[in-house]
């Protein structure tokens, strides 16, 4: 008696019928269970002990706590079911209460927002703009002005404005090689005195006349007379002065070859004989150079200056002050346009925000129909499928017993009792489908001609903004045009 007592106060494992996370039902492995609880064990130990007896008409107390067990999970499972359909059932019948109206009032308000915010955008836009509007427009008056009082039909050229200093570098260093070698073979300090000097005329040909050269030529292209004249002063007197100077470099180094044989002699210092010696011979004879290398030095001379007034003169257009007022004139117009960009982008921004959060309450609306059908789907499945997994209760049941009853049977020596012919049947009331009707979903069709007019009604309005920015054109005569929309 204390063997049975223990066996049917024994605690058996609880496996759910229903896994509440997974949503789905939970198949009873019955050899594993009956393992796990020693089905047979109790079966063989009665058995041993002739229990339940041959004569005994009513179930033992092993049998009747396999049938409550397996009946007891039947309801647990029925009583899960029902709780997770009627939760599923309040949860789309709250939906269906709610509707769509909340987020169509929050579409209407987003486009509200969205139109005043992009007029405003503009709005200050405008006033920020108004300063360099006025920049814009009095630098490309001023350009016309210039153009017809100077008689100019043509635009501004000035190809070379990036690169004519580097011109000037290479012209001052290769008078600066070439000629230091003309005049290494006199000068004291030879090769590295000579080009150090070199240097330096090198930047008096490129640098002083070739400007003094350069402007003059442009300015001779003056319609007005004074200029034209000061033009062509600075162009005759520069090259006359730039001549005399190259040819007293020629002098120079004629000079420097006599004084260094007559200061070797001892006759007078060195610093005076050049001093009086190369100026002298300048103003005797300018042309009487004594040899062929002091005339390449001079004719090398002149030759880069030419070059490099050239290159003065092309660093900016022909015309005088042209060039620079133009550019003046084109930097404007660029800060303008700029400012014009980052403005409109900003424009674009607002625009873009605006519609993709309307867009997401319409894909909260997607997210709510694809949810309602995925939740009603899963329900009529769940329901569809409970017969059929609580018929499998029925199967347990005679399948716990008989691995019961035929340990009973084997270990015992007198003949099983009556009832073990009987066949057991679970409690029919936990077979019965949970109730379930699934609700409506509401009609979200008619929500999306509101998302697209939303959305239609915003773009309008940014459109319409992005016309309030003036081009040169409108600047200039008053006009609106079209402008180009930032995609």
């Amino acid at each position: 008696m204390n063997i049975r007592r223990n066996l049917t106060n024994r605690d058996w494992t609880k496996v759910p019928g229903w896994d509440d996370a997974r949503k789905e039902y939970v198949e009873l492995d019955c050899e594993r269970w009956i393992r796990e609880n020693g089905i047979r064990e109790a079966g063989q130990e009665n058995g041993k002990m002739e229990y339940p007896l041959t004569d005994a008409v009513q179930p033992d107390e092993i049998y009747t706590k396999i049938l409550a067990w397996v009946n007891q999970r039947g309801k647990d499972c029925h009583a899960a079911v029902s709780k997770y359909l009627n939760s599923q059932r309040h949860a789309l019948t709250m939906e269906t209460q709610e509707g769509t109206a909340p987020i169509q009032h929050q579409v209407e308000g987003l486009r509200e927002q969205g139109i005043v915010e992009l007029r405003d955008q503009l709005s200050d836009d405008r006033t920020y703009l108004a300063q360099k509007e006025r920049e814009v427009k009095e630098a490309w008056t001023g350009l016309l002005e210039f153009k017809n009082a100077s008689n100019l039909k043509r635009v501004a050229e000035y190809d070379q404005q990036d690169s004519w200093y580097w011109w000037l570098v290479c012209i001052v260093v290769i008078e600066a090689v070439v000629n230091a070698f003309m005049l290494a073979g006199v000068h004291q300090y030879g090769l590295l005195g000579a080009l150090t000097a070199m240097i330096t005329i090198g930047l008096v040909n490129a640098g002083f006349f070739g400007w003094i050269i350069g402007d003059g030529w442009r300015l001779k292209n003056s319609v007005i007379a004074g200029t034209k004249t000061g033009g062509w002063s600075m162009v005759v007197l520069g090259a006359m002065a730039m001549v005399a100077w190259n040819l007293l470099v020629g002098h120079f180094r004629d000079s420097m070859l006599s004084i260094t044989s007559i200061a070797a002699s001892g006759e007078s210092s060195l610093r005076e004989l050049l001093t009086d010696n190369a100026m002298d011979r300048l103003l005797d004879d300018p042309f009487g150079l004594e040899s062929m290398q002091s005339w390449v030095l001079a004719v090398i001379g002149i030759a880069c200056c030419f070059f490099a007034s050239s290159k003065w003169f092309k660093r900016d257009d022909v015309y005088p002050r042209y060039g620079s007022i133009s550019r003046a004139a084109t930097k404007h117009n660029e800060e303008y346009w700029n400012e014009v960009k980052e403005r409109r982008t900003r424009l674009k921004d607002i625009y873009e925000r605006y519609i993709d959060r309307i867009r997401d309450l319409r894909q909260q609306i997607e997210n709510r129909k694809g949810n309602h059908m995925l939740i009603t789907d899963m329900a009529n499945e769940i329901v569809r499928q409970f017969p059929m997994q609580l018929r499998r209760y029925q199967n347990d049941l005679d399948f716990i017993i008989a691995a019961y009853r035929s340990a009973n049977e084997k270990a015992r020596t007198t003949p099983s009792p009556q009832f073990f012919k009987k066949k057991l049947t679970v409690d029919l009331e936990m077979l019965e489908t949970p109730p379930w009707q699934g609700i409506p979903a509401p009609e979200y069709d008619q929500d999306w001609e509101g998302f697209q007019r939303a959305e239609d009604r915003i773009r309008s309005i940014y459109i319409e903004v992005q016309k309030g920015y003036p081009t040169l054109d409108e600047l200039m005569n008053g006009k609106r045009s079209e402008l180009k929309l930032i995609e």
